[in-house]
């Protein structure tokens, strides 16, 4: 088996040689001094565990240690505090720093060495392995099972925040209420199935078309909402004139989309429904109710059209808006 990487942080020479010997062959030690850049270190060696004196000349370890921890490249690391003191505050002090544990100079064993390094390094891999599965349900807890965008409640949640956000900001967004046409009439001759694949294929086209820093949800069924956010100061006529043209690209996009199904092929398109935040729209629930009316107004044009809404005055926009 391949020894694990340590580092150990010390500037006497014999105390490094010591806790080497008692950690290896299972453990290959890297030594520095406490001069080099603690950062830069651990970047280029990547040990799983450092070991840091608690006396370094010029500072002390728990500087370091400090450092470490409130760096969020080398906080996941475990640190264990070496000490030559007897004092509990000493170790009270490390331990309340971030150290996963501590060693006694005085008390030093290969065995010793051995176990707390270990017991180090499993901890924090379990720590890891928790933080990962507490990502991943708050992931769920805000994801769309079929279309992997977010769903309703967390979208509702980030368009509340847009709005405290943008009354501190100044800048202004829209939101777009968008609903796949024909749905029902496909999923009752080709199946639910094929319904599924075309809600899939149409966020994809979304989710390209739309940048990092949008939001783009399932409102619920066939129905979408995007955010699409402005960090510039411009009129709100000229922030909805840019935003509709870009949906007006996606509504594009999606009509000119062939799926490959059954050995045939569907088409699909959408409607859409566009409202900007600004005094006619000063909550959630209006500006939803402003969107849900432009989708309508774009579902009574004929479907695959965009509708806009700016100041409670709308406008009907299917190419480039003027």
């Amino acid at each position: 088996m391949e020894s694990r990487p340590i580092l150990i942080i010390d500037d006497n020479d014999d105390d490094f040689r010591i806790l080497a010997r008692y950690a290896g062959p299972e453990y290959r030690a890297l030594y520095d001094d406490g001069s080099s850049d603690v950062g830069a270190l651990t970047e280029r060696h990547r040990p799983d565990c450092i070991m840091i004196d608690y006396h370094l000349a010029g500072k002390k370890g728990i500087e370091v240690l400090r450092r470490l921890k409130a760096d969020a490249a080398t906080a996941h690391i475990p640190v264990v505090m070496i000490t030559g003191e007897t004092d509990p505050s000493v170790i009270i002090e490390g331990m309340k720093s971030g150290a996963a544990d501590y060693l006694v100079k005085e008390r030093l064993r290969k065995t010793a060495v051995k176990a707390t390094v270990r017991q180090a390094i499993e901890k924090a891999e379990m720590e890891r392995k928790l933080e990962e599965q507490r990502q991943q349900i708050v992931e769920f807890s805000r994801t769309d099972e079929l279309t992997g965008v977010f769903n309703r409640r967390y979208m509702l949640e980030r368009l509340r925040n847009e709005i405290d956000r943008t009354k501190r900001s100044g800048t202004t967004f829209t939101l777009t209420m968008l609903d796949v046409d024909h749905l029902k009439e496909i999923n009752d001759t080709c199946g639910h199935l094929a319904g599924d694949r075309l809600l899939v294929e149409v966020v994809e086209v979304i989710r390209k078309g739309v940048r990092k820093t949008d939001y783009l949800g399932r409102y619920g069924g066939d129905e979408f909402l995007v955010v699409l956010l402005e960090s510039v100061r411009r009129s709100r006529w000229e922030t909805l004139k840019l935003h509709a043209a870009k949906i007006d690209t996606l509504r594009r996009a999606i009509a000119s989309r062939r799926i490959p199904w059954d050995g045939g092929g569907l088409s699909v398109s959408a409607s859409f429904g566009v409202a900007i935040y600004g005094e006619h729209t000063p909550s959630c629930t209006a500006l939803l109710d402003e969107a849900d009316r432009m989708l309508y107004r774009a579902k009574q044009n004929g479907k695959n059209s965009v509708a806009c809404s700016c100041d409670g005055q709308g406008g009907l926009f299917t190419g480039a808006v003027d």
